[in-house]
């Protein structure tokens, strides 16, 4: 989408590695682990907790089956009890599990275990755009390589009828190979008009949001129908993010 914008012959611009995911979190996602190393989910063995997403809590954990180990995320704190959010949980696993596009994080498998709901993830390493722009805006020939990436991830699961509703740069990892995987989709929906669900974050009385605040589109902050299109303009802020090293929105004033 955004290859006629390179220049072919431009040359590599790698940025400096920085640590091995998971140890990208920023600090406001670290959390205290609620599940202790060695703890069991099904077949899986919990080894050391990652970080936190949209709706969920992530873990390292290992397959003994397989003999590689993975990551599992589950429905968090109070969303952990509401049977709407538990079911779409896993509808939406299913719907990005079949995605299947290398730039979209894998989901393995799906399961349940006394109650808790959980989702199986390949484990990967390397940085996320959010670490990457901590030192300032991106070379232009990287910052459009990694926003084609990220545009053929959005076209393949708009072709499919899943919508992110949360593309920000700590959603979007680089991988040491240079490949870009866009991550946590626990805010996804089926394409089709829908009207947010009450209960989430609000700024309004009126007005439920989902999404993060000077990411999303103006329909997201509104409260109003959505659709594919919510994703397009997110991933807009992010390009101008990528290229200019500022926010398009620095301070999400939406009153």
């Amino acid at each position: 989408m955004l290859q006629f914008l390179r220049s072919p012959d431009a040359p590599a611009h790698p940025i400096t590695p920085l640590p091995p995911y998971p140890h990208t979190f920023s600090p406001s996602n670290r959390l205290s682990p609620v599940l202790l190393p060695g703890t069991k989910l099904g077949p899986y063995e919990v080894v050391a907790p990652l970080g936190k997403g949209g709706m969920g809590e992530v873990y390292r954990a290992r397959d003994p089956r397989l003999g590689r180990e993975v990551a599992i995320k589950l429905i968090a704190g109070a969303l952990a009890n509401d049977p709407g959010t538990r079911d779409r949980f896993f509808t939406e696993m299913r719907a990005v599990a079949a995605l299947a596009h290398p730039n979209i994080l894998s989901i393995f498998d799906i399961g349940e275990d006394n109650g808790v709901r959980y989702a199986v993830m390949e484990l990967v390493t390397g940085y996320t755009l959010g670490d990457a722009l901590g030192a300032g805006r991106l070379p232009l020939d990287l910052a459009l390589d990694i926003a084609s990436q990220i545009a053929a991830a959005l076209a393949a699961a708009h072709a499919r009828g899943v919508i992110h509703l949360d593309l920000k740069p700590v959603n979007v990892m680089v991988l040491d190979d240079g490949r870009v995987k866009l991550l946590d989709f626990g805010l996804a929906r089926m394409d089709q008009p829908v009207d947010l669900d009450p209960g989430v974050t609000r700024l309004g009385p009126e007005n439920a949001i989902a999404g993060t605040p000077g990411y999303f589109s103006p329909e997201q902050a509104r409260g109003l129908q959505i659709d594919h299109r919510s994703d397009l303009f997110s991933f807009g802020v992010v390009l101008y993010e990528l290229v200019t090293g500022r926010r398009a929105f620095p301070s999400a004033n939406f009153g």
